[in-house]
């Protein structure tokens, strides 16, 4: 990257991004936009999004649960056992069901497991009334097998990242039929409740997956497109001729509010909240 001179790097959803903080940082190549995985890469002076990501959205589970399904009483957590399996799980999920009158299980297991039956049936050995994970993509597909398999009947919330054409196609679309998923993830209007100003955003979204793919208007593809789109807004105010890393490190902490394609305003000036209390730099929200 440095002998081609990039500029920036962009990022998806990566499991190792906080690993690439410091590789990204020393190379003086900012990383703009993504879907934060890690919770150190948040509090990064030298990466910037534009939505808080996986550390930030799990909260949403535990409130939304409480508010609509008061015959939950019990909870079994699965998560990967990494360092951001094992951050989601322990901080950013258990203790806010804890606190929301719900008793809590912890199951750790590898993303990577080749069975998931052993800890599935762990889990439905404590008798939850619901069963979530913190897996995403093949993961899912292993451990949705095991609860099929197992005949769990109880609840079952997934992460967005099982809400994916492979995960259904292995695990049969009507075994997930009542099933909940957590779209919280996204940072940004959903086409119903845009504003009549970003309406001409959404038409230019529209007509480019029209044009270029099949895949539906939401999610991933929407969070990939916003990013793009706010790299290219960033590109053209700092002018081509001046696309240093200075500059844009510059700009992206001036602190100024700026329009962020279908989605509220952008500033990253560390008010961005994550969790009560704490407020990551990194995230630049409004």
């Amino acid at each position: 990257m440095l002998d081609e001179g990039v500029t920036a790097v962009t990022l998806g959803l990566d499991f190792n991004d906080s690993v690439l903080v410091p590789v990204f940082d020393e190379a003086e190549i900012p990383i703009i936009g993504g879907v934060p995985a890690g919770s150190d890469i948040l509090f990064s002076d030298n990466a910037f999004f534009f939505q808080a990501g996986l550390p930030a959205v799990y909260p949403g589970i535990p409130v939304w649960v409480a508010a609509n399904l008061p015959d939950v009483k019990k909870v079994a957590i699965l998560y990967s056992d990494d360092p951001t399996g094992t951050l989601i799980a322990e901080q950013n999920m258990a203790p806010f069901f804890e606190q929301l009158g719900m008793q809590v299980e912890l199951f750790p297991e590898s993303a990577a497991a080749a069975d998931y039956t052993p800890v599935v049936s762990a889990a439905m050995a404590t008798d939850p009334d619901l069963i979530t994970s913190t897996f995403g993509n093949v993961a899912c597909t292993g451990y949705i097998n095991a609860l099929n398999s197992l005949g769990y009947e109880g609840v079952r919330f997934h992460s967005a990242g099982c809400y994916d054409a492979a995960v259904f196609d292995a695990v049969g679309l009507d075994s997930m039929e009542g099933d909940y998923v957590n779209f919280g993830l996204y940072g940004f209007y959903t086409p119903e409740a845009l504003p009549e100003d970003k309406q001409p955003e959404l038409a230019l979204f529209s007509r480019a997956m029209e044009t270029y793919t099949d895949t539906p208007l939401a999610g991933f593809p929407l969070a990939s497109f916003q990013q793009i789109m706010n790299i290219k807004a960033i590109f053209e105010e700092i002018g081509p001729d001046n696309l240093t890393y200075e500059a844009i490190i510059a700009l992206m902490t001036d602190g100024t509010v700026r329009s962020s394609f279908m989605a509220p305003d952008w500033s990253c000036d560390g008010s961005a909240a994550v969790a009560p209390g704490v407020f990551a730099p990194s995230v630049c929200t409004t």
